[in-house]
């Protein structure tokens, strides 16, 4: 997809499943992508995968992309399916993510929490929320009706132009700023 778009990418494997004749025999990978229309400066890329996890691996990808020449640093993740592994997995993401003296940070991801909660609440100790004061609903993604995915941004980065993409192409509607 960057290839054809032109664009900067990073990917973190979390899951790995057998190759099957659907998957054209290849292995198959899930996890968590970055794509940037601006460079990603692969030596400072990082991933991890979380302590706690159940069903199957967690993490957290950070990369750094150059913004004319302005270090950002992008980190994405997808939080468990219990409310103690999200608590756990958001201690250990917001800890992670106030490593080293970033100034322009984005956080992204399914914290799989609505608004209020404890794994919320914890990345907002270092982050905003670019959809404060908004519903913005992304699931399920054929009717919303509850708020998992989340945009936060750390002082001075600030975000605009904000929206939930009526979409079903998955079972998460995508937001963007």
């Amino acid at each position: 997809l960057a290839d054809e778009l032109g664009m900067y990418w990073e990917f973190q494997k979390t899951t790995w499943k057998s190759a099957i004749p659907e998957s054209g025999n290849k292995p198959r990978e899930f996890g968590h992508a970055i794509l940037s229309k601006y460079p990603i400066t692969k030596s400072s890329t990082e991933s991890w995968l979380y302590a706690s996890y159940t069903t199957h691996y967690m993490g957290l990808l950070k990369a750094r992309i150059s913004v004319n020449a302005n270090p950002l640093y992008v980190y994405v993740t997808n939080f468990g399916p219990t409310a103690a592994e999200r608590l756990s997995q958001a201690q250990e993401a917001d800890s992670l993510a106030g490593l080293g003296n970033h100034t322009w940070k984005v956080f992204a991801g399914t914290l799989a929490d609505i608004p209020g909660s404890a794994p919320v609440n914890t990345m907002l100790t270092s982050f905003t929320d670019v959809f404060s004061g908004q519903t913005a609903y992304t699931v399920p993604a054929n009717a919303p009706t509850s708020r998992e995915d989340y945009i936060l941004v750390k002082s001075p980065v600030a975000a605009g132009n904000t929206a939930v993409i009526s979409s079903t192409a998955s079972t998460h509607r995508p937001i963007v700023c």
